[in-house]
């Protein structure tokens, strides 16, 4: 229990296994555009992906960039950090 562990001594060898850091990346990314999206929806009014090809216009569509945003933010966080 009294052990510290000194992380630098680690090696750092391996692949950097980028589909993995993606996929987790994606998770907490697209948890965010979720919560930001029912945000969106419950409390200003927006059709969410619904609202796309119908009445809804061009709000419809901003719900799917938001979801395309947070992917593409997921992956350049895998590939601009080691």
């Amino acid at each position: 229990m009294d052990t510290v562990i000194d992380h630098d001594a680690l090696p750092r060898h391996g692949r950097p296994a980028p589909f993995a850091r993606t996929f987790g990346w994606a998770m907490l990314t697209i948890l965010v555009a979720f919560l930001v999206n029912n945000i969106l929806v419950v409390w200003f009014g927006f059709p969410g992906l619904r609202g796309i090809g119908t009445e809804g216009g061009l709000l419809g569509w901003a719900s799917l960039a938001l979801y395309a945003i947070a992917l593409a933010v997921a992956v350049a966080i895998v590939f601009t950090s080691p």
